[in-house]
């Protein structure tokens, strides 16, 4: 398989994760907004949040489903990802805040922390073949083949091919 299709289907994995788990938010926002509230650590910015993070996520999927912004968007979810699990790991939190709705929340504690790591494994490999393939269209920009020329006897002209 290909470096780029690889890349694809995790952006598209990403993508699909993200759309589902910010509709899943959004269509029981009540419930959702409740939830950050609870937690001590995030009290104070709780409303915010609420809001924030639904839009956050959708705008990571819209950004990945471009490829000009590709490299961005592999990080700004790789940086949600990475936010998400740590604030999620149990010697912070003993309370989970968040309710991602859908199957998400009929996950135990542990099936979501481990699911989260998975996704954020997904955007470490790929920010790392895209990495690996814009090296390489790099490379193949400068090591374009020459125009190379052939001197025509009969004309006594140098032609280009």
């Amino acid at each position: 398989m290909k470096r780029n299709t690889i890349v694809e289907i995790i952006c598209t994995l990403s993508i699909l994760s993200f759309i589902y788990v910010a509709l899943s938010k959004l269509l029981d926002y009540p419930t959702f907004r409740l939830r950050p509230g609870k937690s001590q650590l995030i009290i104070r910015f709780a409303e915010t949040i609420a809001w924030l993070l639904p839009v956050a996520e959708v705008s990571i999927a819209l950004v990945l489903s471009f490829t000009k912004f590709r490299k961005f968007s592999l990080y700004a979810s790789l940086f949600v990802m990475t936010v998400f699990s740590a604030y999620a790991m149990p010697r912070y939190n003993f309370y989970t805040p968040f309710s991602c709705g859908g199957i998400l929340s009929k996950m135990d504690w542990y099936m979501h922390f481990w699911f989260n790591l998975r996704l954020l494994g997904l955007s470490i490999a790929g920010i790392s073949l895209n990495h690996i393939n814009s090296q390489k269209t790099a490379l193949q920009k400068i090591m374009k083949p020459r125009q190379l020329y052939s001197y025509n006897f009969l004309t006594q002209r140098k032609t280009y091919n």
